[in-house]
């Protein structure tokens, strides 16, 4: 059916009977999964968990693997779940989010004010309720590449694995492929790499991107990730409107370059020549 020949009320119409078979059929895969997950039966497909068993055979993300266990489990935990679900009185982000708490005396209380709301206002229900440590600070090595790469070129670099903190083991794995293969059916994850003992040497051990040009400076795409309060948050949106003249688009990257480098010229005024003069 050639779909741009509908209606305008007809694409409506079809977009919200697609959006409901999409709500039966993802409620169906995760009452399913709760049974698989409570008889162990990945075991009879050689996994070693849900988790590889969710992205080996059925061939979810790993996103979508772990929202569909946490709901799984939640609606082994209450029921009821499953049916809100299926109504789309819940989504599916909002039970990954309410799964910790559902064991809690008062969780139907829980369950009837998160229904109808998004993810991160089911959040603030739950704020209080937490009693684990903030996450953890990550700063993750995601690509490699010289200052001369072409882009193709970037595209072959190795990856390395995250980096918990700045003084945490971190693992490396061989380079992939540029389209990488899906695992073979009888296949499970290979074990992680060596650890290595410190962001120098993990630095070190990356190979040079182009062996045509091994003068050319290495450059290190790196993402970071902490969390911090909400006044926190609050500095950090005043000081990119204050900043908008000079990085209209607003990243983060070059306002925390400048602060960190003012914070040095403060401390540690010798350690400014040491930073190259591209990103001065």
């Amino acid at each position: 059916m050639d779909i741009s020949r509908l209606s305008d009320s007809e694409l409506l119409t079809r977009a919200e009977r697609l959006a409901a078979g999409t709500r039966e059929s993802a409620s169906d895969l995760i009452e399913t999964l709760a049974i698989i997950d409570d008889r162990r039966l990945y075991f009879e497909c050689d996994c070693r968990s849900m988790h590889e068993y969710c992205v080996f055979k059925l061939r979810l993300s790993d996103s979508s693997a772990y929202r569909h266990i946490r709901a799984a489990r939640a609606i082994r935990i209450f029921p009821p779940v499953g049916a809100l679900l299926r109504s789309g009185k819940l989504s599916l982000e909002t039970i990954v989010v309410i799964h910790p708490y559902l064991e809690d005396e008062d969780a139907h209380l829980l369950v009837t004010a998160a229904i109808g709301k998004r993810a991160y206002e089911v959040e603030r229900l739950v704020a209080s309720r937490r009693t684990e440590a903030p996450r953890r600070d990550v700063i993750r090595l995601i690509a490699s590449r010289t200052a001369a790469e072409t882009p193709s070129t970037a595209a072959s670099a190795p990856a390395v694995g995250s980096i918990p903190g700045p003084a945490l083991p971190v693992y490396s794995k061989s380079p992939q492929p540029s389209l990488p293969s899906f695992p073979a059916e009888e296949s499970v994850s290979e074990p992680p790499g060596r650890a290595y003992e410190s962001r120098q040497e993990l630095y070190a051990s990356v190979p040079p991107a182009s062996k045509t040009e091994p003068s050319a400076r290495a450059r290190h795409d790196v993402r970071i990730a902490f969390t911090a309060d909400e006044s926190f948050a609050q500095l950090l949106e005043e000081v990119q409107a204050a900043m908008r003249h000079k990085y209209p688009d607003g990243r983060l990257e070059g306002i925390f370059r400048d602060a960190l480098k003012a914070l040095l010229r403060k401390n540690r005024p010798w350690a400014i020549p040491k930073f190259p003069k591209a990103e001065r």
